[in-house]
């Protein structure tokens, strides 16, 4: 009877402790975190792993990734500060001159870390990102024309530097991108992500 008494009172308790967490869900550190990252969707957090893998892989460091909404750069700014990164910022008229300066700043760094920086097509307009070496576009629907891919990818090989501008594209999101690289004119490499895949399963 003892052991029942107790078995019932520890039953109450966690019904009482997960009534409260219900009633006030800023208590509960996984509901929390759901909420705080509500806007990306399994398919961003999968490229957003696939690019840092990329990354490495190819010694990138300075990298630009382009999303489609300021709710997903918002979420996506929170997964990259989890990361040992050097610098970590979203694009905006408010922060361009920090980022600026910060690219500046560590361009001869040897850190291995680098910079991340994160923006929507809006953002980018008319900006100069000296050291940038590298740009993810996480969401081809943000890449509207011909035009709008040749000014996000224009970011890259400045003053004579050599850049990466990298296409993270499901199979649905690739054949609704060919007619854009038809226009284009431009021939794309297409990268073998099995090995990356791979090694993130193995994590």
């Amino acid at each position: 009877k003892e052991y029942r008494d107790r078995g019932e009172e520890r039953t109450r308790e966690m019904e009482r402790v997960t009534r409260l967490l219900r009633e006030h869900s800023n208590l509960d550190p996984f509901k929390r975190e759901s909420e705080e990252l509500s806007h990306i969707s399994n398919k961003v957090r999968g490229k957003w792993n696939v690019a840092l893998s990329l990354r490495q892989t190819h010694h990138l460091r300075n990298s630009l990734f382009i999303i489609d909404s300021d709710a997903v750069a918002s979420d996506l700014y929170r997964m990259a500060k989890r990361e040992e990164f050097d610098f970590v910022e979203i694009l905006t008229s408010e922060t361009v001159s920090l980022i600026q300066q910060t690219l500046q700043d560590k361009e001869h760094s040897t850190s291995s870390r680098g910079i991340i920086l994160i923006s929507t097509i809006d953002s980018l307009r008319g900006l100069d990102l000296p050291g940038l070496d590298s740009l993810f576009i996480l969401s081809p629907r943000a890449i509207e024309s011909n035009v709008d891919y040749i000014h996000v990818s224009g970011r890259l090989g400045r003053a004579g530097r050599p850049g990466t501008c990298i296409n993270l594209v499901t199979n649905s999101e690739l054949f609704s991108l060919r007619p854009l690289i038809k226009r284009l004119g431009i021939h794309f490499n297409r990268i073998a992500l099995e090995p990356h895949l791979k090694a993130l399963r193995e994590r």
